[in-house]
Protein backbone atom coordinates (compact mmCIF):
# COMPACT_ATOMS: atom_id res chain seq x y z
CA UNK A 1 0.00 0.00 0.00
CA UNK A 2 1.31 3.02 -1.30
CA UNK A 3 0.55 6.08 1.03
CA UNK A 4 1.43 9.51 -1.00
CA UNK A 5 3.14 12.42 1.34
CA UNK A 6 2.04 16.08 0.41
CA UNK A 7 3.84 19.11 1.13
CA UNK A 8 1.86 22.26 3.18
CA UNK A 9 1.48 25.15 1.25
CA UNK A 10 3.25 27.80 2.07
CA UNK A 11 1.49 30.90 3.14
CA UNK A 12 2.90 34.41 2.61
CA UNK A 13 3.22 37.52 5.35
CA UNK A 14 1.20 39.55 3.00
CA UNK A 15 -1.60 36.95 2.84
CA UNK A 16 -1.56 37.29 6.60
CA UNK A 17 -1.39 40.79 6.90
CA UNK A 18 -4.27 41.57 4.40
CA UNK A 19 -6.81 39.95 6.97
CA UNK A 20 -5.14 42.25 9.95
CA UNK A 21 -5.26 45.64 7.26
CA UNK A 22 -8.87 44.72 6.50
CA UNK A 23 -10.36 46.48 9.39
CA UNK A 24 -8.57 49.52 9.50
CA UNK A 25 -9.01 50.40 5.81
CA UNK A 26 -12.77 49.89 6.08
CA UNK A 27 -12.65 51.90 9.30
CA UNK A 28 -10.73 54.78 7.03
CA UNK A 29 -13.35 54.01 4.47
CA UNK A 30 -16.14 54.31 6.67
CA UNK A 31 -14.61 57.54 8.11
CA UNK A 32 -14.22 59.39 4.97
CA UNK A 33 -17.73 58.32 3.49
CA UNK A 34 -18.97 59.83 6.93
CA UNK A 35 -16.87 62.91 6.74
CA UNK A 36 -18.15 63.35 3.10
CA UNK A 37 -22.02 62.85 4.01
CA UNK A 38 -21.20 65.41 6.93
CA UNK A 39 -19.79 68.11 5.02
CA UNK A 40 -22.38 67.87 2.06
CA UNK A 41 -25.12 68.01 4.53
CA UNK A 42 -23.73 70.74 6.44
CA UNK A 43 -23.17 72.21 2.96
CA UNK A 44 -26.54 71.77 2.40
CA UNK A 45 -27.97 73.49 5.67
CA UNK A 46 -26.30 76.30 4.39
CA UNK A 47 -27.12 76.50 0.91
CA UNK A 48 -28.70 80.38 0.89
CA UNK A 49 -26.12 80.99 4.18
CA UNK A 50 -23.02 82.48 5.45
CA UNK A 51 -20.85 79.51 6.84
CA UNK A 52 -20.80 79.51 10.71
CA UNK A 53 -17.76 81.38 12.18
CA UNK A 54 -17.80 83.79 9.57
CA UNK A 55 -17.54 87.54 10.66
CA UNK A 56 -16.95 90.83 9.30
CA UNK A 57 -14.46 93.75 11.63
CA UNK A 58 -15.94 91.47 15.07
CA UNK A 59 -19.45 91.22 13.81
CA UNK A 60 -20.69 87.63 13.36
CA UNK A 61 -22.66 86.93 10.52
CA UNK A 62 -22.40 82.81 10.30
CA UNK A 63 -25.85 81.28 9.67
CA UNK A 64 -27.03 84.36 8.30
CA UNK A 65 -28.13 85.34 4.52
CA UNK A 66 -26.52 88.04 2.71
CA UNK A 67 -29.57 90.25 3.01
CA UNK A 68 -29.65 89.37 7.00
CA UNK A 69 -25.64 89.79 7.25
CA UNK A 70 -25.89 93.38 5.31
CA UNK A 71 -28.82 94.70 7.93
CA UNK A 72 -26.48 93.61 10.67
CA UNK A 73 -23.29 95.00 9.18
CA UNK A 74 -25.52 98.20 8.43
CA UNK A 75 -26.61 98.40 11.84
CA UNK A 76 -23.53 98.04 13.08
CA UNK A 77 -21.89 100.68 11.56
CA UNK A 78 -24.57 103.03 12.13
CA UNK A 79 -23.75 102.21 15.86
CA UNK A 80 -20.02 102.89 15.34
CA UNK A 81 -20.73 106.64 13.21
CA UNK A 82 -22.28 107.45 16.66
CA UNK A 83 -18.76 106.95 18.35
CA UNK A 84 -15.31 108.59 17.74
CA UNK A 85 -13.59 105.51 16.49
CA UNK A 86 -10.20 107.00 14.77
CA UNK A 87 -8.16 108.56 17.67
CA UNK A 88 -5.05 110.70 15.73
CA UNK A 89 -2.51 111.83 18.51
CA UNK A 90 0.74 114.40 18.81
CA UNK A 91 2.52 112.38 21.24
CA UNK A 92 4.82 115.52 21.72
CA UNK A 93 2.13 117.92 23.44
CA UNK A 94 -0.49 115.37 23.92
CA UNK A 95 -3.32 116.52 22.07
CA UNK A 96 -5.61 114.39 20.55
CA UNK A 97 -8.16 114.31 17.57
CA UNK A 98 -11.47 111.90 18.10
CA UNK A 99 -13.34 111.05 14.90
CA UNK A 100 -16.61 109.02 13.69
CA UNK A 101 -15.75 107.16 10.21
CA UNK A 102 -17.80 109.20 8.58
CA UNK A 103 -15.98 112.39 9.75
CA UNK A 104 -13.34 110.84 7.66
CA UNK A 105 -14.98 110.21 4.74
CA UNK A 106 -15.21 106.33 5.29
CA UNK A 107 -18.72 104.13 4.00
CA UNK A 108 -19.18 100.61 4.26
CA UNK A 109 -20.61 98.86 1.25
CA UNK A 110 -22.68 96.38 3.19
CA UNK A 111 -24.39 93.96 0.99
CA UNK A 112 -20.78 93.32 -1.02
CA UNK A 113 -19.50 93.38 2.27
CA UNK A 114 -22.26 90.22 2.82
CA UNK A 115 -21.24 89.06 -0.61
CA UNK A 116 -17.69 88.67 0.32
CA UNK A 117 -18.67 86.83 3.81
CA UNK A 118 -20.82 84.73 1.88
CA UNK A 119 -18.19 83.65 -1.02
CA UNK A 120 -15.98 82.15 2.01
CA UNK A 121 -15.73 78.33 1.47
CA UNK A 122 -17.73 78.58 -1.66
CA UNK A 123 -14.41 79.52 -3.75
CA UNK A 124 -11.46 77.13 -5.23
CA UNK A 125 -11.36 73.80 -5.67
CA UNK A 126 -13.51 71.21 -3.44
CA UNK A 127 -10.17 70.85 -1.01
CA UNK A 128 -10.16 74.24 -0.25
CA UNK A 129 -13.56 74.60 0.24
CA UNK A 130 -13.69 71.96 2.66
CA UNK A 131 -10.71 73.44 4.55
CA UNK A 132 -12.75 76.81 4.92
CA UNK A 133 -15.50 75.82 6.19
CA UNK A 134 -13.84 73.83 8.25
CA UNK A 135 -11.61 76.26 9.44
CA UNK A 136 -14.40 78.82 9.78
CA UNK A 137 -16.49 76.33 11.78
CA UNK A 138 -13.19 75.12 13.99
CA UNK A 139 -11.06 78.50 14.27
CA UNK A 140 -13.25 80.92 12.90
CA UNK A 141 -12.84 83.66 9.82
CA UNK A 142 -13.01 87.12 9.09
CA UNK A 143 -14.16 88.69 5.55
CA UNK A 144 -12.80 91.65 4.21
CA UNK A 145 -15.11 94.79 4.78
CA UNK A 146 -15.71 96.53 1.24
CA UNK A 147 -15.55 100.35 2.07
CA UNK A 148 -15.83 103.65 0.58
CA UNK A 149 -13.62 106.29 0.60
CA UNK A 150 -14.46 109.95 0.19
CA UNK A 151 -10.54 111.12 0.16
CA UNK A 152 -11.35 114.86 0.05
CA UNK A 153 -12.70 114.24 3.39
CA UNK A 154 -9.63 112.71 5.29
CA UNK A 155 -7.29 115.09 3.39
CA UNK A 156 -9.57 117.94 4.30
CA UNK A 157 -9.29 116.46 8.11
CA UNK A 158 -5.69 116.63 8.22
CA UNK A 159 -4.76 119.59 6.34
CA UNK A 160 -7.15 121.18 9.52
CA UNK A 161 -4.72 118.70 11.89
CA UNK A 162 -1.49 120.08 10.16
CA UNK A 163 -2.75 123.83 10.44
CA UNK A 164 -3.11 123.31 14.43
CA UNK A 165 -0.18 122.12 14.80
CA UNK A 166 2.37 123.34 12.25
CA UNK A 167 4.01 126.19 13.20
CA UNK A 168 7.89 128.15 11.93
CA UNK A 169 10.95 127.79 13.95
CA UNK A 170 11.60 131.40 16.31
CA UNK A 171 14.76 132.70 17.02
CA UNK A 172 14.96 133.60 20.69
CA UNK A 173 15.42 137.10 20.21
CA UNK A 174 15.90 140.35 22.79
CA UNK A 175 12.80 143.30 23.59
CA UNK A 176 14.32 146.54 24.44
CA UNK A 177 12.00 148.55 26.28
CA UNK A 178 12.25 151.98 27.69
CA UNK A 179 12.74 150.96 30.95
CA UNK A 180 13.80 147.34 30.39
CA UNK A 181 15.58 144.66 29.03
CA UNK A 182 14.02 141.27 28.26
CA UNK A 183 14.01 138.60 25.90
CA UNK A 184 11.87 136.14 24.15
CA UNK A 185 12.40 132.74 23.93
CA UNK A 186 12.72 130.34 20.86
CA UNK A 187 10.08 128.32 19.13
CA UNK A 188 10.88 124.84 17.30
CA UNK A 189 9.09 124.34 13.93
CA UNK A 190 6.86 121.44 13.72
CA UNK A 191 5.18 120.15 10.34
CA UNK A 192 3.07 117.17 10.05
CA UNK A 193 3.67 114.71 8.11
CA UNK A 194 0.49 114.18 5.75
CA UNK A 195 1.31 111.70 3.44
CA UNK A 196 2.94 109.54 6.71
CA UNK A 197 -0.29 109.58 8.31
CA UNK A 198 -2.12 109.13 5.23
CA UNK A 199 -0.40 106.01 3.92
CA UNK A 200 -0.53 104.56 7.72
CA UNK A 201 -4.69 105.65 8.13
CA UNK A 202 -6.21 103.46 4.65
CA UNK A 203 -5.10 99.93 5.89
CA UNK A 204 -6.70 100.72 9.29
CA UNK A 205 -9.73 102.68 8.61
CA UNK A 206 -11.03 99.56 6.02
CA UNK A 207 -11.03 97.28 9.40
CA UNK A 208 -13.91 99.37 10.51
CA UNK A 209 -12.05 98.57 13.86
CA UNK A 210 -11.26 101.32 16.66
CA UNK A 211 -8.04 102.82 15.42
CA UNK A 212 -5.24 105.00 17.97
CA UNK A 213 -2.66 106.46 15.68
CA UNK A 214 0.43 108.59 16.35
CA UNK A 215 0.79 110.88 14.30
CA UNK A 216 4.46 112.05 12.64
CA UNK A 217 5.38 115.19 13.40
CA UNK A 218 9.26 117.14 12.04
CA UNK A 219 10.53 119.35 14.05
CA UNK A 220 13.50 122.04 13.23
CA UNK A 221 15.12 124.06 15.40
CA UNK A 222 15.86 127.29 15.10
CA UNK A 223 19.02 129.19 14.84
CA UNK A 224 19.21 130.69 18.53
CA UNK A 225 17.79 129.15 21.11
CA UNK A 226 18.21 131.12 23.90
CA UNK A 227 18.91 134.55 23.82
CA UNK A 228 18.98 135.07 28.48
CA UNK A 229 22.85 135.16 27.82
CA UNK A 230 22.79 138.44 25.49
CA UNK A 231 19.78 140.03 27.27
CA UNK A 232 22.58 139.51 30.80
CA UNK A 233 24.65 141.46 28.71
CA UNK A 234 22.93 143.91 27.57
CA UNK A 235 21.15 145.19 30.85
CA UNK A 236 24.82 145.10 32.01
CA UNK A 237 25.54 147.66 29.24
CA UNK A 238 22.65 149.77 29.98
CA UNK A 239 22.95 149.73 33.60
CA UNK A 240 23.79 153.51 33.47
CA UNK A 241 25.26 156.01 32.07
CA UNK A 242 28.75 156.24 31.13
CA UNK A 243 31.29 159.10 32.82
CA UNK A 244 34.88 159.94 31.48
CA UNK A 245 36.92 161.80 34.35
CA UNK A 246 39.78 164.16 33.65
CA UNK A 247 43.21 163.39 35.38
CA UNK A 248 43.73 166.94 36.08
CA UNK A 249 41.38 170.18 35.28
CA UNK A 250 41.50 172.31 32.52
CA UNK A 251 42.44 175.98 32.73
CA UNK A 252 39.46 178.29 32.23
CA UNK A 253 36.66 176.08 31.87
CA UNK A 254 34.54 174.30 34.17
CA UNK A 255 34.65 170.77 33.17
CA UNK A 256 35.75 167.64 35.47
CA UNK A 257 34.00 164.96 33.77
CA UNK A 258 31.88 163.75 30.53
CA UNK A 259 29.11 161.70 30.61
CA UNK A 260 27.44 159.90 27.81
CA UNK A 261 23.60 158.98 29.02
CA UNK A 262 21.56 155.95 29.01
CA UNK A 263 19.58 157.44 26.47
CA UNK A 264 22.58 157.82 24.33
CA UNK A 265 23.87 154.85 25.02
CA UNK A 266 20.74 153.47 23.52
CA UNK A 267 20.65 154.87 20.41
CA UNK A 268 24.53 153.50 20.46
CA UNK A 269 23.34 150.20 20.73
CA UNK A 270 23.91 147.36 17.88
CA UNK A 271 22.49 143.89 17.81
CA UNK A 272 23.39 141.42 15.14
CA UNK A 273 23.54 137.45 14.56
CA UNK A 274 26.99 136.09 14.18
CA UNK A 275 27.87 132.69 14.13
CA UNK A 276 31.03 131.57 16.81
CA UNK A 277 33.55 129.01 16.31
CA UNK A 278 31.27 126.28 17.38
CA UNK A 279 29.44 126.76 14.17
CA UNK A 280 26.26 127.85 16.64
CA UNK A 281 24.63 131.22 15.97
CA UNK A 282 24.33 134.36 18.96
CA UNK A 283 23.73 137.54 19.33
CA UNK A 284 26.73 140.01 18.84
CA UNK A 285 25.81 143.27 21.15
CA UNK A 286 27.93 146.14 20.33
CA UNK A 287 28.26 150.22 20.54
CA UNK A 288 28.36 151.98 16.66
CA UNK A 289 31.50 153.05 16.06
CA UNK A 290 30.87 155.48 14.07
CA UNK A 291 28.64 157.34 16.33
CA UNK A 292 30.88 156.88 19.21
CA UNK A 293 33.70 158.90 16.96
CA UNK A 294 30.97 161.31 16.22
CA UNK A 295 30.24 161.77 19.89
CA UNK A 296 34.69 161.98 20.59
CA UNK A 297 34.55 164.73 17.50
CA UNK A 298 32.29 167.14 19.40
CA UNK A 299 33.93 166.96 22.88
CA UNK A 300 37.45 167.11 21.10
CA UNK A 301 37.71 170.74 20.92
CA UNK A 302 36.42 171.38 24.71
CA UNK A 303 39.53 169.47 26.02
CA UNK A 304 42.26 170.41 23.38
CA UNK A 305 45.26 173.02 24.32
CA UNK A 306 47.84 174.11 22.50
CA UNK A 307 51.55 173.41 23.65
CA UNK A 308 53.25 175.45 26.26
CA UNK A 309 56.92 176.03 26.84
CA UNK A 310 57.96 175.47 30.20
CA UNK A 311 61.40 176.39 31.56
CA UNK A 312 64.41 175.32 34.21
CA UNK A 313 67.83 175.53 34.53
CA UNK A 314 69.92 172.64 34.04
CA UNK A 315 73.42 173.19 36.40
CA UNK A 316 76.43 171.04 35.54
CA UNK A 317 79.85 170.77 36.29
CA UNK A 318 82.47 170.49 33.63
CA UNK A 319 86.30 169.98 34.58
CA UNK A 320 86.42 173.31 37.17
CA UNK A 321 83.86 175.29 35.74
CA UNK A 322 80.14 175.46 37.00
CA UNK A 323 77.76 176.96 33.88
CA UNK A 324 73.80 176.89 33.79
CA UNK A 325 71.99 176.47 30.70
CA UNK A 326 68.09 177.19 30.57
CA UNK A 327 66.52 174.05 28.95
CA UNK A 328 62.25 174.53 28.07
CA UNK A 329 59.64 171.78 27.48
CA UNK A 330 56.05 172.28 25.53
CA UNK A 331 53.25 171.13 27.61
CA UNK A 332 49.87 170.60 25.82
Amino acid sequence: MEQQLTQPTKISVWHKLRWFSLGPITGLVLLLLATSATAATYQTEHQDLIFAGVAVAGVDVGGLTEAQAAEKLQSAVQIAAESDLVVLRDSATGQEWRFSPEELGLQLDARATAANAFSIGRTGDVQAQWQAQFAGWFYGLSAAPVVILDERHLLGVLDEIAAEIGQMPINASIQLEEDSVDFMSSQVGRVLDKADAYNRLLPLLSQIQPVELELLVHESLPQVRDAAPAASQLRHMLSGPVHFYLQSPLDGVDLHSLTISEATLREWLRVQLVENEAGQAEYDIFYDEVALRQWLDGIAPQIARNPKMRGFILMTQRGSWWWWRSMSTAVG
